[in-house]
């Protein structure tokens, strides 16, 4: 795939460790074919530039990699699904999107049918920016909480597609799922780097 694919993935000037992480990324990804992967950790474990990374690697070996189309998304400024679908719909489809198209579920069908025709590998980054904080964990903001319909409709609908985010907390419509068996959402906690690659990055 092209490079214009890239051009919202982060670019790592300099990436150590996280042999382990990005080999299970792989396998969640891969081989099991998982709907959703959640990458969870705390503020700068390093959760954007381990996925940055993942998505880059998967571009460094296209032939083997099970992804037509990458849409990466952040949602540190907070957009509203409608009009993140509206994005992801005019890069995947040939065809202009029509100026009225708004309705939530209208969009979300629309997007189903290019991941049933299509291996996507979809990432939103910084889910945290749009969820409640302090005592609501797992809950969205108001405004947001379609970004929950999205996440529902991505674990029981049939489709070709993975999404994978990054956030401080996993959302509470996904947590009954990441916690059972031979489920198709899976969670990776970041922890910190070894004290090898620790060190390796401060002498960068």
């Amino acid at each position: 795939w092209g490079a214009p694919w890239l051009e919202e993935v982060p670019v790592q000037p300099f990436f150590v460790g996280r042999e382990a992480e990005l080999a299970r990324l792989r396998e969640w990804h891969q081989a099991d074919r998982c709907a959703v992967i959640t990458v969870l950790g705390v503020g700068g474990a390093g959760k954007t530039s381990l996925v940055a990374q993942y998505v880059r690697s998967c571009a460094a070996q296209p032939a083997a990699s099970p992804v037509d189309r990458v849409l990466w998304a952040s949602l540190l400024n907070a957009p509203p699904l409608r009009s993140l679908l509206r994005i992801w719909l005019r890069s995947l489809s040939a065809q202009a999107l029509p100026d009225h198209t708004d309705d939530v579920d209208e969009l979300l069908a629309q997007l189903f049918a290019h991941l049933r025709a299509q291996r996507c590998l979809l990432v939103l980054d910084n889910l945290e920016s749009i969820m409640q904080g302090g005592g609501e964990v797992g809950r969205f903001r108001d405004g947001y909480t379609e970004y929950g319909l999205l996440l529902q409709r991505l674990v029981e609908l049939p489709h070709a597609g993975t999404l994978i985010l990054t956030s401080r907390e996993l959302p509470s419509v996904l947590a009954r799922d990441a916690g059972r068996a031979g489920s198709a959402v899976r969670t990776l906690q970041l922890a910190g780097l070894s004290a090898g690659s620790g060190a390796a990055l401060l002498a960068h």
